[in-house]
């Protein structure tokens, strides 16, 4: 069970334990001590079955995480309310010591001493300015049990005169006299704790100020825009949300288009006619674009940020970006340019929903406006959402239920890795790129004679250990950090000023490994007695990431690189690599690849020692050079076979995944697209060729007018044509570039119909329309493999980018 966790910390159960286990409180207070609340947020984070989504800090010492469980196909949430301290209306009441002192076991919990429980739940019920009844009924019962001690606890908090008041009230079950009162008392508290401790405000509000900078900055309300054509089921799926997920916050608000700062809207009821009016004019259709941009930007300042700051689930029934949809609803008379310049200057949900119906379906339902004006829409809603980086399509044909459940996961998996990029704000050693696999990977140990490295850490996980011994070798290292982005490229370069001048040795972190061992064995196999092992690159997070090492000789020049499979994963990918460029060396290729020095066992890990590239190898371009297409060609020409899909290997790793997913949400979406695909080509043939598997630029050199592939881990001898070109093309477009969706579907014909790219589908013999199928059926695989290999919000991120990339393609 998840409490079991809680007996290896130290903590108590404050009140309202007595019905444990069988009867969990509407939340669990807890007192803890300091050194193990990062220890029971790791606990919380490592609960079978659920997911952490929610941690509000509404005391500088006062945690309030939100646990999602599953429950067979419900779900609830759990709210653990951990503090190291009590504190409360500008002051702090009790430290952690004092609430943990003679702690009791209770069952399987620790709870409250009496005596703790006392004080502890009357500050708190006299500070809230009521007494409700199960309240009363158990501090009653308490001032019983603990006679004496209890008058003495009260005096010691109110003061004598006022404190044996309150314990004769307690005894005597007075609660209506004790709650007329209650304003005397709260004077009391306070007075009495001056006394005590006069600099008590400031112990409470230094921290505090922090916590309020913290809390404006990065809300732990959720603003969500749902979007669809009439009739979609936006507001059921609203209300559903509404219900399902109220437990992840404090509240929830809907608005409906706008904010309303400006003027409320009434609630006519539906819209019957909404193409009725006239469109405005185009000055008067600039000046309501001014009156929304106006509405949106206050109302986001004075209702909507505020509300999400106070942990609220934000709804937006309709939002700006619906004006691009449906102008003539909003009666707009001027050009669909300037709606999409203005909306740069709107503020953007963290998620949008929108509702993807059948236009028959839709028409069934209401029928507002023409059948060809619904289909007119619902390409508009498709297109929109593949401008969307955030923006999730969902089958609104489906039942309410299920479409709310797909729904309910996205926002839960949005929650949960938002919670895990911010869990460094509260806990600062929780950081995103822990080097403690590295160890395991590399089999050495962090120690205090160690090798030392400079830590350079990459935004998105990545990483690379730098040697501090020498600026030579540290420059000469840089080859393994190859930037694609121009701000990437721009880190290097300052990076590179830093370990020139010296500056960046004394900024970067400093990690220390002892790869005796490893070097040990290496010079075994360069037959070199002073080699080094100048950096590591640390690769992407994930199962699949593995350390590359790169090995230099005592003058300085670069030997080999060492890639290292320490978990199955990583084994097999390394023995792939292998295999592959052993069968590549006996092809007649347009291009070159490494040579492989050595592959074994080094303990119980797999080895591969690459050679390096020729004499002027240099970074290649982004765009899809004529080298690259020569290479594609070179490719297609091992072993081009036609088959039937269902009949290949590659179909059945398609099925096979599909079966995997986890998310109904994702499953539903991929299984509709993976039947779409088998019916498209039931009766045909498609052509497979060997593919690279991870063609990109960032994995290839130029060199003497030819490109140098590395990187052969996930390479496949039986890929669909095409493969590794529309990989290149979205990669590039995705990562490089920051397309849209929409964009990268666009950009992805546009380059497939050049002249270029031409020479390699002329060479297969595939005719213009079957391109876009061999397009949706990598879209379809490689959706699968982010979901299905990867974990994180990057994977579904891509994952999702697929799918839709694979929708618009019958759009645009």
């Amino acid at each position: 069970m998840w409490y079991a966790r809680l007996n290896q910390l130290t903590y108590c159960i404050l009140h309202a334990w007595q019905g444990l286990p069988e009867y969990l409180p509407s939340d669990l207070d807890i007192v803890i001590a300091p050194d193990d609340l990062p220890r029971l947020e790791n606990a919380l984070l490592e609960v079978v079955g659920a997911r952490l989504v929610n941690l509000l800090q509404h005391e500088s010492a006062c945690y309030y995480f939100v646990l999602a469980l599953r429950d067979g196909e419900g779900l609830w949430f759990l709210p653990v309310d951990a503090a190291t301290d009590y504190r409360r209306d500008g002051r702090v009441w009790f430290s952690a010591e004092d609430l943990l002192h003679g702690r009791q076991r209770w069952k399987e919990f620790w709870v409250a001493a009496p005596e703790v429980e006392f004080k502890y739940l009357l500050v708190k019920k006299i500070l809230k300015g009521s007494v409700p009844e199960h309240a009363a009924e158990r501090l009653g019962d308490l001032t019983r049990e603990l006679g004496g001690k209890a008058e003495e606890i009260t005096v010691d908090l109110l003061g004598s005169q006022l404190g044996e008041q309150a314990v004769r009230w307690m005894e005597t079950g007075a609660w209506e006299e004790f709650q007329n009162h209650i304003r005397e008392l709260q004077k009391a508290l306070k007075r009495q704790i001056f006394r005590k401790d006069p600099f008590n405000v400031l112990r409470y509000w230094l921290p505090e100020v922090r916590r309020i900078w913290q809390r404006w900055w990065y809300p732990t309300g959720l603003f969500v825009a749902v979007l669809g054509p009439d009739g979609s089921g936006k507001s059921t799926l609203i209300s559903y949300l509404e219900r399902d997920l109220k437990g992840a916050f404090r509240r929830t608000t809907v608005f409906h288009l706008m904010p309303g700062l400006l003027r409320e809207r009434a609630n006519s009821g539906p819209v019957t006619d909404p193409h009725g009016k006239s469109p405005r004019s185009l000055p008067a259709s600039f000046f309501k674009l001014l009156y929304y941009l106006l509405d949106y930007n206050l109302g986001y300042a004075l209702k909507v940020r505020p509300a999400l700051v106070k942990s609220t689930f934000v709804f937006f029934d309709r939002y700006y970006d619906d004006l691009l949809v449906d102008p003539k609803r909003y009666r707009y008379g001027g050009p669909l340019w300037l709606i999409r310049w203005f909306r740069r200057l709107v503020p953007r949900p963290d998620l949008w929903l929108i509702l993807d119906v059948p236009e028959e379906e839709i028409w069934r339902r209401k029928q507002e406006v023409s059948l060809e004006e619904v289909r007119r829409q619902r390409e508009a809603y498709r297109r929109l959402a593949g401008e969307l980086p955030n923006a999730f399509l969902l089958d609104g044909s489906l039942p309410p239920g299920e479409v709310a459940g797909q729904a309910r996961e996205i926002v839960l998996n949005y929650l949960h890795e938002r919670y895990l990029n911010r869990r460094h704000l509260w806990f600062p050693k929780a950081k995103k790129d822990d080097l403690s696999w590295l160890e395991t990977a590399l089999g050495a140990r962090r120690t205090s004679n160690g090798k030392p490295f400079l830590h350079f850490a990459l935004p998105d996980g990545r990483g690379y250990l730098l040697p501090t011994n020498s600026r030579r070798v540290a420059l000469q290292s840089l080859s393994l950090y190859a930037p694609q982005k121009t701000k990437a490229k721009v880190a290097k370069g300052l990076l590179r000023l830093g370990l020139k001048s010296g500056i960046a040795q004394r900024l970067l972190p400093k990690v220390q490994l002892n790869l005796d061992d490893l070097r040990e064995m290496l010079a075994e196999v360069f037959d070199r007695r002073n080699l080094v092992l100048a950096a590591v690159s640390l690769g992407t997070p994930g199962p699949h990431r593995k350390p590359v090492l790169q090995v230099l000789g005592e003058k300085g020049e670069v030997l080999g690189y060492v890639k290292v499979g320490w978990n199955e994963e990583t084994k097999r990918l390394v023995k792939n690599e292998v295999q592959t460029l052993k069968a590549l060396q006996e092809q007649p290729l347009l291009f070159d690849v490494p040579e492989v020095l050595y592959f074994g066992k080094f303990k119980d890990k797999m080895l591969c020692v690459q050679g390096v590239p020729p004499t002027g190898a240099r970074p290649t371009s982004v765009q899809l050079t004529e080298e690259y297409i020569k290479a594609l060609c070179s490719l297609a020409k091992m072993g081009l076979r036609w088959q039937f899909l269902e009949q290949t290997l590659f179909w059945e790793r398609i099925v096979e995944r599909s079966q995997e997913v986890k998310s109904a949400y994702w499953r539903h979406l991929l299984m509709e697209a993976v039947d779409n695909i088998r019916e498209r080509w039931k009766d045909g043939e498609i052509p497979f060729h060997f593919a690279h598997g991870d063609f990109t630029p960032w994995n290839a050199f130029q060199v003497n007018g030819k490109i140098y592939l590395y990187d052969w881990e996930y390479a496949q001898e039986n890929a669909p044509v095409g493969y590794d070109l529309f990989h290149f093309m979205v990669r590039v477009l995705l990562l490089v570039q920051g397309f849209s969706f929409a964009e990268i579907v666009q950009s992805v014909i546009r380059w497939n119909q050049s002249e270029e790219v031409g020479l390699y589908w002329n060479q297969i013999g595939i005719e213009r329309h079957q391109i876009d199928d061999l397009f949706r059926l990598y879209c379809i695989h490689a959706a699968l493999e982010a979901l299905c290999t990867y974990r994180g919000n990057q994977s579904q991120y891509e994952g999702n980018g697929y799918v839709r990339i694979f929708a618009l393609m019958s759009v645009l």
